[in-house]
Order: structure tokens, then sequence, then C-alpha cells
């Protein structure tokens, strides 16, 4: 493993291994590509950091849901759209387990079994509608009710 696989692979382990809230559940690649860059943004400037070279790094030491993972990760991929972009690629899902629990999580059959709490709630936010005062709807309602 280069040093640059290493150092997103150790960074990946660091931060969902420190906090519960990226454990026992899945993430998709998109997720886990803008959580490291948040928490970790030297990793984009020491080298070209990409979602490619994350999964490489990842996938390499996660295994499937069929059985014990040493370092307690697992991966599943399906061609499906992308949830922030809507882009159909392949999509890397990843789960990472507590340090209490031993067991695999179930096996998804397709990318519809997994659920990515993180880029569920960016879909929210980018399909919301804004509503404000300066536009044109919202102005119209507000005439109405007086």
């Amino acid at each position: 493993m280069s040093s640059n696989s290493k150092l997103i692979f150790d960074s990946y382990c660091t931060l969902t291994g420190a906090c519960p809230l990226y454990q026992q559940s899945w993430m998709c690649d998109e997720t886990i590509f803008r959580i490291l860059n948040t928490h970790y943004p030297h990793l984009k400037n020491a080298f070209n950091f990409t979602r490619e070279g994350l999964n490489r790094s990842i996938s390499a030491k996660a295994g499937p849901c069929t059985g014990q993972n040493p370092y307690g990760i697992y991966w599943a991929t399906f061609s499906t759209d992308c949830p922030y972009s809507g882009v159909f690629r392949k999509v890397s899902y990843y789960f990472r387990q507590d340090t209490k629990n031993n067991q695999p999580p179930d096996d998804p059959v397709s990318a519809s079994d997994i659920v990515d709490k993180l880029a569920s709630c960016n879909q929210l936010r980018r399909d919301c509608i804004r509503l404000g005062s300066n536009m044109p709807n919202v102005a119209k309602a507000s005439e109405q009710k007086r």
C-alpha cells in the first residue's frame, strides 16, 4: 500500500473509530470523501486526493459482509445514481463496525438495501425550496392572507 493510500486508510480508521456517528451504518464513497476533506483538509493539500483513491485505499482492506473482517470495515458496490450528484455510476458503500460488535452487517443485495443517513440529509437540503419574502409566490401568498 503506497504512503498516500496508507494515509487515507489511517485517516478513515481514526475518524470512524473515534466518532460513533460514523459507525454501525453504511456510508457511500462520496460521503466519506467529503467527511475526510472536512476533518482532514491536509489530505487534499498533500497530494491529489480523489474519491477513486479513497475507494482503492479502503476497499483494499474492507471485506464482504459474509464473514469477519479484522478492521471491522465492510464493502459493497452497486451501479446506481450517486446520492449527491444524481449521476449514474459505480457507487461504493462502506460499513464501519463499532468495537463492541463482532457481527458483520447484513449483506445488501441492491443499493436500495442501503441507507446512507448523511447523504440523505444532503438530498433533503438539495431538494428543499427556500422561501423568502422576495420570492413572487411567497409575496402573493402573504398578500392574500391580509
